[in-house]
């Protein structure tokens, strides 16, 4: 699944499952000796509950069901 810019996730996992705003994101080509490997995508997600941001890969977000903030 792909995020743009602004879309509200939750974390996928432990603890608390809170809302946040997708920044940017980050893509990590293969390495040179693996052409055939996959691209790393991450998202920077900025969490203003609790006014932290974080690094998530892209399989440990899903959009949000009541996206308030």
């Amino acid at each position: 699944m792909s995020f743009n810019n602004g879309d509200r996730v939750q974390k996928i996992g432990n603890g608390p499952s809170l809302v946040g705003i997708v920044q940017y994101k980050i893509e990590i080509p293969p390495p040179r000796w693996d052409p055939d490997g996959e691209t790393q995508i991450s998202y920077s997600v900025s969490f203003p509950t609790i006014g932290t941001h974080s690094i998530v890969d892209e399989q440990s977000l899903k959009n949000a069901v009541n996206p308030l903030i």
